[in-house]
This record gives C-alpha cells, structure tokens and sequence, in this order.
C-alpha cells in the first residue's frame, strides 16, 4: 500500500488576514508582468471612450445604413429590429454584430443614445448632423439672390 502525503498549505499572515501563500511559479510569472495598471490609465474603448469628433463624410457604409433606420423612427429602436432593417440579407448573427460595432462609434460621437437595454435612437445632435449635410446642397446659392433681387438703374 502506498502512503499518501499530506498536502500542507503555508499560511500567510498579512493585515492580520490569513491568505494562501502563493506558488513560486505564480510568483515569478507575476513579476515579469509588471505591476497592475491602474483603472484610470487602461485604455478605454467602445461606448465609454473619449468622444469622437465623427462628421457624415467620415461614416462607413453599415454606419450610414444605421442612421437611415434610425432617422426614419423617432422612438427608441432595439438593436435585433435594426440588424433586420439594415441588413435582412445576412444572418442574424451578422447583422447584431454590425448594428453594435456600428453603434459603438455613433453613441461615442453623441449621433445616438442609449435609452435602455439595447435600445437606441438619435439624438438631436445626430438629426441635425445628418438632416444638415443634405441641407446646404439643396439650398440655392446666397449671391445669385442678391443680385436677382437687386434693382438696375
């Protein structure tokens, strides 16, 4: 019969806390990691990044497909109905995908919002950012008034 050895686990005493010392191996990998990064250096991503300065001719063509839905609805759309009006030719799974990755730049540039789970719609910025683009080019020209509109003696 072959004896079993006891397994004893060092016992560390710190802050008045008992804690299990760790393995060599755990602590020497930690070592050449580095210290820990704090929360407020750890690059930030998605929607709670730093705010984008996003204008209409920087859009992609899934971001411009997005707004579209969103500028046809004034009450808060859910990502699943957006995924099957912007993109009913992929699958489900596709579509999710890209109505999200599409809204994570829209929501850090202020076009839209968040309201609830998975719920969005455009905010007022986001209308008039993309009603105003197609506004200057189907307004006439500002000089050609004037000179219409003056008198010739």
């Amino acid at each position: 019969m072959v004896a079993k050895k006891k397994v004893v686990k060092k016992i560390a005493v710190k802050k008045g806390k008992k804690s299990v010392a760790k393995p060599k191996k755990v602590r020497a990998a930690a070592a050449l990691k580095g210290p820990k990064k704090k929360r407020s250096e750890q690059p930030t991503s998605g929607q709670s990044g730093p705010p984008l300065d996003l204008v209409k001719a920087k859009l992609n063509d899934k971001e411009e497909k997005v707004v579209a839905v969103l500028l046809e609805d004034a009450n808060p759309v859910p990502i699943n109905a957006l995924a099957t009006n912007c993109f009913s030719d992929k699958s489900a799974g596709q579509a999710n995908s890209w109505v999200r990755n599409s809204l994570r730049r829209l929501v850090r540039a202020k076009w839209a919002e968040k309201v609830g789970k998975g719920t969005y719609r455009l905010t007022s910025t986001g209308k008039a950012r993309a009603e105003g683009a197609a506004a200057p080019e189907s307004k006439p020209s500002e000089p050609a008034e004037e000179t219409a509109a003056a008198p010739t003696a």
